[in-house]
C-alpha cells in the first residue's frame, strides 16, 4: 500500500501539473477575479521554475559535495550502484541497451571498476512500475555490462527491491548472506538522491561511504541560457527535486531514515 501511495504523491508533487491545474481552473472559474487570479499565478510559476539560474541555486545547495575517485584509497571491494539509469519504454529494444536520465549511475560506477577503485558492483533495483513488477531493471543490465568488458563474477545482483529503502534492506539482507555485511561498501547514487539513500543504508545497518554521480548542479556563467531564456528542461529537474524532498519527508516519517 505505501508503494502505492508513494507513486500517487509523485504525481501530486510534479510542477508541471500544478502549472496545468492553475491554468485550467482559470480557463473554467466562475468570476473574472479567479480566472485572472490563477492565470497570473500560473504563467509566474511557470517562469519562475524555467529559469535555470533559480534552480540551479537552489540544487547546488541540496547536493552534497563531489567525492574525488583518487580519494578511494584503498580500493573498495563493493559499490553499491542504485538503479533508475534504465529506460525500459524506449525502442527499439531488441539489439541495444537504452539508459535514462541517470546514465551516470551506472556508467560512473563502471569508471571507478575499470580503474579498479573497486572490486565488484552489487546492481540493486527491480520495478518502480507498480502496474509492471516482472520487470527487473538490475537482471536486465547484467548482459550489456559483461558485453562492455565486467566479468560476470564481480556482478551481484539484487533486482526486487521497488523503492530505496527495500535498496538499502534488500542488499543488506544480500551482503549479510555473503558475509560482507559488516565491510564498508561504497554507496553510488546521483547527487540529489544522495541525501536519502544514504540515510536509508545507514539506517539498515550498512556502512557506506557515499560516492554521488549525475549531478544536476552546474558552474555559474553570465549566458541568457543560464538567466534569463526560459529552460524548458529545468521544469523536468523541478520534479526529480520535489519528488525528493517529498520522498526524504516521507521516509523521515516512516522511521526509514
Amino acid at each position: 500500500m505505501f508503494f502505492i501511495l508513494s507513486k500517487m504523491l509523485n504525481f501530486l508533487v510534479k510542477p508541471m501539473n500544478w502549472i496545468v491545474g492553475l491554468l485550467v481552473f482559470s480557463a473554467f472559474a466562475k468570476t473574472q477575479r479567479w480566472r485572472r487570479r490563477t492565470l497570473q499565478l500560473g504563467v509566474w510559476l511557470l517562469v519562475a521554475l524555467s529559469n535555470h539560474a533559480l534552480f540551479n541555486a537552489v540544487v547546488r545547495w541540496w547536493e552534497p559535495d563531489a567525492v574525488a575517485s583518487s580519494e578511494l584509497v584503498p580500493p573498495y571491494q563493493i559499490a553499491i550502484v542504485l538503479g533508475g539509469y534504465s529506460n525500459p519504454h524506449i525502442e527499439p529494444q531488441a539489439d541495444r541497451y537504452n539508459f535514462s536520465w541517470n546514465a551516470n549511475r551506472l556508467t560512473q560506477a563502471l569508471e571507478l571498476y575499470f580503474q579498479g577503485r573497486v572490486q565488484k558492483l552489487l546492481l540493486t533495483g527491480g520495478s518502480g512500475n507498480p502496474f509492471n513488477q516482472s520487470y527487473s531493471e538490475a537482471r536486465d543490465v547484467v548482459r550489456w555490462l559483461t558485453l562492455v568488458g565486467v566479468a560476470r563474477s564481480d556482478i551481484i545482483v539484487e533486482g526486487r527491491s521497488r523503492n530505496t529503502y527495500e535498496n538499502a534492506l534488500y542488499s543488506k539482507a544480500l551482503l549479510d548472506s555473503l558475509g560482507l555485511g559488516q565491510q564498508p561498501h561504497l554507496l553510488v547514487t546521483s547527487a540529489w538522491h544522495m541525501p536519502r539513500a544514504e540515510a536509508c543504508f545507514r539506517k539498515v545497518g550498512l556502512q557506506v561511504r557515499p560516492y554521488p554521480v549525475d549531478y544536476m548542479s552546474e558552474r555559474w556563467g553570465w549566458s541568457p541560457y543560464m538567466w534569463l531564456w526560459p529552460n524548458p528542461m529545468d521544469l523536468h529537474r523541478w520534479t526529480l527535486l520535489c519528488n525528493e524532498w517529498v520522498g526524504y519527508w516521507v521516509y523521515w516519517l516512516r522511521g526509514y531514515l
